[in-house]
């Protein structure tokens, strides 16, 4: 019983955590796309054409989906960062810090920290129940 409930809480944190960084990656898309868009409209403007009014409309919505989409992730971050600050263990908290709020690989970490990878995953697989309890 104990084991299932432990990974059916590693899973629920993984997740939790893996949709932050999802989250920014999304983010540097959808902000390369509005630039993208608002260099079309300005091309437009210089040439004389101006903007049609279907692509303004296109830019301001994805404008406020941006917007949405970066509280949404400081509100997460926020709730991460909060979990991760009440682990005891600085190691485990520069583990999660590492992996899930600065996006390093486990070898990335592993390096940083002089550990071996089998160590820093062992350490944030014994976490992970830890963490959800702070989240």
């Amino acid at each position: 019983m104990f084991t299932n409930e432990y990974a059916q809480s590693k899973v629920r944190v993984k997740e939790m955590l893996e949709s932050v960084l999802y989250t920014k990656q999304a983010l540097v898309v959808k902000k390369q796309v509005l630039d993208d868009l608002f260099a079309m409209a300005v091309a437009a403007r210089q040439y004389g054409g101006g903007a049609d009014a279907k692509l303004q409309r296109r830019i301001e919505k994805l404008r406020r989906e941006f917007l949405q989409d970066i509280n949404a992730l400081l509100v997460k971050k926020t709730k991460v960062k909060r979990g991760i600050l009440a682990l005891e263990d600085e190691r485990v908290r520069t583990i999660f810090e590492a992996k899930y709020l600065k996006g390093l690989t486990w070898e990335g970490i592993a390096d940083m920290m002089n550990y071996s990878v089998v160590h820093v995953k062992r350490l944030a697989n014994e976490n992970y129940y830890i963490l959800e309890r702070g989240l």
